[in-house]
């Protein structure tokens, strides 16, 4: 039986880098039969090789590509639109294909979920191990925090893994019955030291508690641009001094626009999950206004595209940091362009 920590090993011993994704990792595990037959499939690999292939070239973006146009800035009203569709698209989501939905591998749908529960809590632990090691290359003891805000917590696959690092845990998501399945997951799992709740209009976010982390990854991305940049900026203002925030986001996929009154005009015809961006330049200025530190910004495989750039990042709020309340939406440029 192969685990999924061998493949990880596996790809940094002999290809010299993370994988791509946590569903590339899961696939390979399912698929091998031994850590001979893996590490077969890595030596014949045509990145092994040195080969072109597209996989192989995830982290190796080109640094011409065309300027995206994207609005991160609309009305409160069409923002609460956007929110009621990602809601209502994500509780059909969490209804039928809860598990699948967040790691979109076909051993963890509905039909399967029970052989493979194990396998996909499991693989929530190797986003904290990124968290924990992207804080410590920073002298960040994350010891030292008594509690967490995570957004998007989904079905809890991420959130037992924090719960177990934290003393009190604010777990939060879009979706009903995601959370319900959550709820019942860290039940079963013993943990005691977990708050969840529901957020579904603009106030649920500004009305937060203050809090020393705040924890997001796969989330964001499911979100129209104007949406990412209203929950990043709102919960960054929420973290204390000295607290930390590690998310991912996309920032850049090529031939990507968003146009949001075409966006809304064509609402009532789109369906299923989506994948968003938010332009770095706007990234940049949220964090700024939200009294925040860059520290680090790396480029992940998260989305597992070879036509997108997606970025895990670390932020801070030092003591000489402002703290200027609730989001001033108007701030952001109304279209960025990278």
């Amino acid at each position: 039986m192969v685990s999924t920590t061998d493949v990880e090993y596996a790809y940094r011993l002999i290809l010299g880098r993370d994988p791509e994704n946590s569903e590339v990792v899961e696939k390979l595990a399912a698929s091998s039969d031994s850590l001979t037959d893996l590490r077969k499939k890595f030596l014949m690999s045509a990145e092994f090789k040195n080969e072109p292939e597209p996989m192989s070239v995830l982290f190796l973006k080109p640094l011409n590509w065309e300027r995206m146009l994207v609005d991160v800035f609309v009305s409160n009203e069409d923002l609460l639109t956007m929110m009621h569709y990602v809601e209502a698209t994500w509780e059909e989501l969490g209804r039928f294909e809860p598990h699948w939905s967040v790691l979109t591998h076909d051993k963890f749908r509905a039909a399967s979920i029970n052989e493979n529960r194990s396998a996909f809590f499991a693989s929530g632990e190797a986003a904290v191990r990124d968290l924990r090691a992207s804080a410590e290359r920073y002298g960040i003891p994350l010891d030292h925090f008594s509690d967490c805000f995570e957004l998007g917590c989904g079905v809890g696959r991420v959130t037992t893994w924090l719960a177990r690092l934290f003393p009190c845990l604010l777990a939060s998501d879009i979706s009903a019955p995601h959370l319900e399945l959550a709820k019942q997951a860290m039940i079963d799992d013993g943990h005691r030291n977990i708050e969840f709740r529901k957020f579904r209009i603009l106030e649920d976010l500004e009305d937060l508690p203050e809090f020393d982390v705040f924890f997001s990854v796969i989330v964001l991305q499911h979100n129209p641009p104007p949406i990412i940049a209203y929950m990043l900026k709102t919960i960054l203002q929420k973290l204390r001094v000295g607290g930390i925030g590690y998310f991912q986001v996309p920032t850049y996929s090529l031939k990507y626009r968003f146009d949001a009154k075409e966006y809304l005009t064509a609402l009532s015809q789109r369906g299923g999950m989506e994948m968003h961006v938010l332009p770095q330049d706007a990234l940049f200025a949220l964090i700024e206004q939200s009294g925040c530190q860059l520290l680090e910004i790396r480029e992940d495989g998260w989305t597992g595209s070879p036509t997108m750039v997606s970025n895990s990042i670390l932020v801070t709020k030092g003591a000489g940091t402002r703290n200027p309340g609730r989001m001033d939406r108007g701030s952001l440029p109304t279209v960025q362009r990278s």
